[in-house]
């Protein structure tokens, strides 16, 4: 449409008729070479300027990375790749039974720490290891020795006894290592636990009996693996046909309850003469030990290396010490050994099941009169918590209590009181015996796998017997009072 001029609005006016398109203009012949000299001239430009570009980023990396080095060099002037290679070397050297090659890293003019470590290696000789693997666990406190450095080595010796150890398991070591110039080789000058108050320091294991004893001897079942001093020979022999019976049928038990969870195929067992013996074996008590045999159970080292990683299994096996010079190796007690034995070794079966299971909402502690009375329950079955030795001191704390009874709570369990932790013991054992007599064995062994794997003894009275722990624990005791009178 043709639009008026600005002002007053006309009428519309009327198009023009089209003319004829007329021929396209001529095109103009001119030189195209001044079109290249001007691109040339700037791609030329743009690749200086390129090119500057990444010389002076390779530059600044370069001085980067030089500076990281250097900085690495002056913060760990020792390589952890020597480290580890020593460490690979001494594994090797045990594995293919290489004394030379053992004692390679340690320090030759040093007499005692070459004769300790031969014996170590003798011993660690006859222990029947499936996995064994020394391990750079953590270096710290390097210091400038002279032209080299010294410094402190947490080495983890993660190992498995046959297949007795579900998963590796870890004893660590602190090693005191000089370099004598930079880059040179390591030599070990000290080899000691770890000190007290370092992060590792509650949990190393120490001493084992490779470290602890002149010289071990192994005494091998089919379920279970005997570690003595060598002077204790006779003994382990005399007693690990008992010793393997008590595996078998606290194993066969298990596996006919029903109840899921891998047990272990069988045990590690230490025998020892005298209370010092028993607090200083796999652990150094704090105080001389009231009991006649421990179950130490011993983390993963999966999970000590991923504590807040790991989900599932907990421990990667356990060490069962027990002391034969208790009243349970006397001629008043014809069947102590077996008892002592099913107990200890019931401990390591159901620790296995102790598990991490971080989608839980429920990691209640374990409760000891369970795990007490059900190590008591499978000691004396298939006789009643009647036949139990505990029986005379049960009926005298009663009396004492005037017929009041309760199951003890961990914070009161270890009571000092005289007497009353034989007490606390039966009355794990009574609930145990209870249980399985009034819900079955199955409910039973369900009751202690679930405590184990971190559920409460109040949420599984409810969840496993339908009722409430204060019920539960009111018909226990009329229970356990009528027949303990």
């Amino acid at each position: 449409m043709h639009y008026a001029p600005p002002g007053q609005y006309g009428p519309p006016g009327q198009y023009a008729p089209p003319g004829p398109f007329g021929p396209p203009p001529t095109p103009r012949k001119t030189s195209k070479r001044w079109i290249w000299i001007t691109l040339s001239s700037v791609l030329a430009l743009v690749l200086v300027c390129v090119g500057g570009a990444f010389a002076l980023r390779n530059h600044n990396l370069q001085r980067s990375a030089e500076r990281a080095a250097a900085y690495d060099e002056k913060r760990n002037p020792v390589k952890r790749e020597s480290v580890d290679r020593l460490l690979a070397e001494h594994t090797r050297a045990l594995k293919d039974r290489d004394l030379k090659a053992f004692l390679a890293p340690f320090d030759p003019a040093d007499k005692k720490l070459i004769a300790d470590q031969t014996r170590v290696f003798h011993n660690l000789t006859r222990i029947p290891f499936s996995e064994a693997t020394f391990a750079n666990r953590t270096m710290r406190d390097v210091t400038p020795l002279g032209a080299g450095f010294t410094f402190d080595l947490m080495v983890g010796f993660l190992h498995r006894i046959g297949e007795y150890d579900r998963a590796p398991v870890e004893r660590r070591y602190f090693w005191k290592v000089v370099q004598d110039e930079r880059n040179g080789p390591l030599k070990v000058t000290a080899i000691d636990r770890i000190p007290a108050g370092f992060k590792a320091s509650d949990d190393d294991f120490y001493p084992t009996p490779w470290d602890k004893w002149a010289t071990v001897h192994v005494e091998k079942t089919e379920h279970t693996v005997l570690i003595v001093d060598g002077s204790l020979r006779a003994e382990a022999r005399r007693h690990a046909p008992a010793v393997e019976a008590a595996a078998v049928r606290n194993i066969t038990t298990w596996k006919a309850s029903g109840v899921e969870g891998e047990i272990p195929s069988g045990f590690v067992v230490s025998l020892v003469k005298g209370r010092k013996d028993l607090g200083s074996l796999w652990r150094v008590a704090d105080e001389p030990p009231t009991e006649a045999g421990v179950s130490i159970s011993m983390p993963t080292a999966e999970y000590d290396a991923n504590m807040e990683q790991l989900d599932g299994p907990l421990i990667g096996g356990s060490r069962v010490v027990i002391d034969l010079k208790t009243s349970f190796f006397t001629a008043a007690a014809p069947d102590g050994p077996p008892l002592i034995f099913r107990h200890e070794l019931a401990h390591s079966m159901v620790a296995a099941l102790t598990a991490v299971d971080k989608d839980s909402p429920e990691r209640a502690e374990r409760s000891l009169w369970t795990v007490e009375g059900f190590a008591e329950y499978m000691a004396y079955s298939p006789k009643p918590w009647t036949a139990s030795y505990n029986i005379p001191e049960g009926r005298r704390q009663l009396r004492a209590d005037r017929g009041e009874v309760s199951l003890p709570g961990n914070g009161v369990w270890n009571s000092s009181s005289a007497g009353r932790l034989n007490y606390h013991y039966l009355l794990g054992h009574t609930a145990m015996d209870y249980i399985a007599g009034k819900y079955g064995a199955q409910k039973l062994f369900q009751f202690v796998a679930g405590n184990y794997r971190g559920k409460s003894v109040e949420n599984l009275t409810q969840e496993l017997f339908g009722v409430s722990y204060q019920e539960f624990e009111r018909q226990w005791a009329a229970h356990v009072t009528g027949k303990l009178r």
